[in-house]
């Protein structure tokens, strides 16, 4: 039985369609993403190579702790001025809330926070889903 470029088109469209609605349900459960806000502000004696190597010692944690998928990272440029002395951000994005805790107890996480304290006088952490 011969089929026709006609019906093999039409097939084709049908098993896009279909595989297009079972990603799109596949994602309508999908926990969202965890976005997790940090601004720092530094301690007055703080070098700026000890600054840079603050920034230098968070962005390493998403080599180093498995449940980060990405971080960004980079020094407060907002000519608002509403800072409040906070002068680096960065935003650590996470599949789920899991594993967000299990980033928060984890021994890099727990080393590079001892690294940081010494320079780093003040914090804000803040974090959020993608939830529309």
């Amino acid at each position: 039985m011969k089929t026709s470029r006609r019906s093999l088109t039409i097939l084709a469209m049908a098993l896009v369609c279909i595989l297009t609605f079972c990603v799109k349900a596949s994602q309508a459960g999908a926990e969202p993403k965890i976005r997790h806000f940090v601004a720092f502000a530094f301690k007055d004696s703080a070098s700026p190579e000890q600054r840079d190597s603050v920034v230098k010692a968070f962005l390493e944690l998403r080599k180093t702790v498995p449940e980060v998928q990405s971080i960004e990272a980079g020094p407060n440029n907002s000519p608002e001025h509403l800072n409040k002395g906070l002068t680096h951000a960065f935003l650590v994005t996470f599949a789920s809330e899991k594993d967000r805790d299990t980033y928060l107890t984890h021994p890099e996480h727990e080393k590079f926070k001892k690294f940081a304290l010494p320079f780093v006088s003040d914090a804000l952490v803040i974090d959020f889903s993608g939830k529309k």
